[in-house]
């Protein structure tokens, strides 16, 4: 009977320990499964969003807008004269500006914000709880901030402008109508001699 007891208190303790490697195993997993979501959804260069955590974070921020009866602004921005950067000091040069523009718009974001490489040298800043005249002074912002913060670079500074279209959400709005209409925007203020800030229509 000792031998029988002793037995079971074996198999108790094996099957513990199975069952600790076992949670340790899914718990790996399951670390490994977040990383692989979040390098998905993440731009390699620059740690933002890239296009396809744009469409997951943009259509959960427009829902929760719409729900709550609240708003939501988009500002699309774009590096001014980016080409003369990589024609002038090299493309090492231009993914370096890249870095540095994200990491200054960051440095204007609140924790609520998001931020997504759109594509190129073209960013979407997405912003909760923000209407136009708000977007408008992180935008303003980020121009004092950038005026101030040249890129240095194998010991040159490179100092650059952005434009930028902001565009609020309308209550009947799709995220695609949405960032359209901050693209029109962004245009226009391409149009209109760069390093401007304009509202959509």
């Amino acid at each position: 009977m000792v031998a029988q007891a002793g037995g079971i208190q074996n198999t108790v303790e094996a099957s513990h320990k199975d069952l600790i490697e076992t949670k340790q195993a899914l718990s790996a997993l399951q670390a490994e499964m977040a990383e692989t979501r979040q390098l998905l959804n993440e731009d390699a260069l620059t740690g933002t969003l890239n296009r396809r955590g744009l469409d997951q974070t943009l259509s959960r921020e427009i829902a929760r807008t719409q729900r709550d009866a609240g708003t939501l602004s988009i500002g699309m921005l774009d590096l001014d004269f980016f080409k003369k950067v990589n024609d002038n000091y090299g493309h090492e040069a231009g993914d370096q500006m890249l870095v540095h523009f994200s990491t200054l718009i960051k440095s204007v974001m609140r924790k609520s914000d998001a931020l997504v490489r759109y594509g190129g040298e073209e960013f979407t800043l997405i912003l909760p709880d923000t209407d136009a005249r708000g977007a408008q002074f992180v935008l303003a912002r980020l121009q004092q901030v950038m005026g101030k913060s040249p890129l240095n670079y194998e010991g040159k500074e490179i100092n650059t402008t952005f434009s930028a279209g902001i565009a609020t959400l309308r209550h009947d709005e799709n995220a695609y109508a949405l960032l359209r209409r901050a693209d029109e925007a962004l245009y226009s203020a391409k149009n209109s001699g760069r390093n401007l800030i304009k509202l959509s229509n």
